[in-house]
């Protein structure tokens, strides 16, 4: 008695496929008895409700054994498709990528591709990112080589040329300027630039624009201003104007 008391209730489901189950049987009989009186398609009628009353359970089988090769043929298109977007994805992540890197050696080696140029194909790049779902720091992340060419280029040019440096600061100047040039080629550091221009008197406002270019794009991770890519093609040596009264 205690394991009847335990049962759970019938659900409202169970109660309305019941019902249908019901009314089913009863339609059988009904065809049944007119079937006796006579009439080919009143049996014709009771053998199609027979067959529903005894598919209703079965449905969810029924359904599923229709619809299944369809299924799978659905998300095997499904996944092939994803396959295909990822491929394309990657090919157009590549050559975003190998613009980049293109622009980036005509910077580094001084060859003049325009000031605007450069410009604008780093706002093209982020664009065609932005279209890939790239954005926030994974984009800078991918342009972040380019705006480090642009950003070791502007540091170059405030440590001016060799000729100038060892005529006008001295031999030891121009020593400790090589030194600091290979440094930025490889880990451009704005700080290092200042300290030596500070050392050694170099204190104009064109020589300190670029350190301070250079500043911005590094903690930026993006070029703000074509006139930054501009004064970073902009090769001159450190002139006496370029230095305090002092020197």
């Amino acid at each position: 008695m205690n394991d009847r008391k335990q049962n759970t209730p019938p659900s409202q489901g169970w109660h309305a496929s019941g019902m249908i189950v019901y009314v089913g049987i009863a339609f059988v009989v009904i065809t049944t008895v007119l079937a006796w009186l006579g009439g080919a398609t009143v049996v014709g009628a009771m053998l199609c409700a027979a067959v529903l009353v005894v598919l209703y359970g079965r449905v969810d089988d029924v359904v599923e054994f229709s619809l299944g090769p369809l299924k799978a043929r659905l998300e095997k298109n499904v996944a092939e498709s994803e396959r295909l977007l990822n491929g394309l994805r990657s090919m157009a992540l590549a050559q975003i990528r190998r613009r980049l890197d293109e622009a980036a050696s005509v910077a580094d080696r001084d060859f003049y591709l325009g000031n605007d140029d450069l410009y604008i194909i780093q706002d093209q790049a982020l664009d065609d990112l932005r279209n890939l779902g790239i954005v926030g720091n994974d984009a800078n992340n991918i342009i972040r080589p380019y705006v480090l060419t642009i950003a070791k280029q502007l540091g170059n040019r405030a440590l001016g040329v060799p000729s100038s440096v060892t005529f006008l600061l001295g031999e030891t100047a121009e020593s400790e300027r090589q030194e600091i040039m290979l440094q930025n080629n490889s880990n451009p550091n704005p700080e290092t630039i200042h300290k030596w221009l500070e050392k050694y008197g170099v204190c104009s406002e064109r020589v300190h624009q670029l350190v301070a270019d250079m500043a911005e794009l590094i903690e930026a991770g993006r070029i703000q201003t074509s006139d930054q890519v501009r004064r970073s093609m902009d090769e001159r040596p450190i002139s006496r104007e370029d230095l305090s009264i002092s020197n």
